[in-house]
């Protein structure tokens, strides 16, 4: 179940001290599952990564921690009481001149592999902390754009935080962020990453009309955060600054 709750723009995102670290015993569990999926996925890298010590609905703070201590408490359930992390993430909610784009997860990633979500998303990680202790969601979701979907930040309109999400299923800390980019359908398309680069396996651009459509189409695919995250997507859509297309169908890049 996830529950979603508006914020804006005011939200503080603060950077404290990483929490205390685990006893040598888990951390051993932690290392041994982490050398089990390196040995599975020579590609995934152990950095840094923040987990939420506290949040309402003014102030979020987080501290560092090693992505391996996340993926064992994935990996591993019974690990979750003990480590207790709550990982902070972004999302965009992404509107280009022709609807909403949304990507199938890769078969190859940790979590919901296989999945429709609403392109870009990741991790909140070291690259977002200023000098300052400010953590700059907004830009690092903007990273992300041009990263997954090649969409540079010239060509992004708004940028707005939209609200707290979180999944008791598994539990993430979500940002949501409402971006308009001046870029349609074809030429979005046309500028996907590829190969290793890809993020997703299909990315799809679905006009608002549609959106109910498209995700019951999907069935199990489009389960989960994409569903909830449905009235957002077309508050979003309604309020933007970017006159998306009426058509009655979607447009989906069919990579092999």
């Amino acid at each position: 179940m996830m529950t979603v709750i508006p914020v804006d723009a005011a939200l503080r995102l603060e950077a404290v001290e990483a929490p205390p670290p685990p006893s040598a015993a888990v951390q051993a569990e932690i290392d041994r599952i982490w050398e089990a999926e390196l040995r599975r996925r020579p590609e995934i890298f152990d950095g840094t990564i923040l987990t939420v010590l506290a949040h309402d609905e003014s102030k979020v703070t987080a501290g560092p921690i090693p992505y391996r201590r996340l993926l064992a408490q994935v990996r591993e359930p019974a690990l979750a009481p003990v480590l207790g992390l709550l990982p902070l993430a972004v999302t965009g909610i992404v509107l280009c001149r022709d609807g909403l784009v949304l990507g199938l997860r890769g078969g190859r990633l940790t979590q919901d592999p296989g999945r429709w979500e609403y392109a870009p998303s990741g991790s909140v990680d070291a690259s977002a902390l200023e000098p300052d202790g400010r953590i700059d969601a907004a830009g690092l979701v903007q990273r992300e754009l041009h990263e997954e979907l090649g969409v540079p930040p010239s060509l992004v309109r708004q940028c707005r935080l939209l609200a707290l999400a979180w999944d008791q299923s598994y539990p993430v800390l979500d940002l949501i962020y409402g971006i308009s980019v001046d870029i349609g359908r074809d030429a979005l398309l046309a500028g996907l990453p590829t190969g290793a680069e890809a993020e997703h396996d299909r990315i799809a651009v679905v006009a608002p009309a549609r959106l109910a459509d498209f995700l019951a189409a999907e069935g199990e695919r489009a389960a989960g955060p994409t569903l909830a995250l449905v009235p957002l997507a077309l508050a979003h859509a309604r309020t933007a600054h970017t006159r998306t297309g009426d058509s009655a169908d979607w447009e989906i890049d069919s990579r092999p």
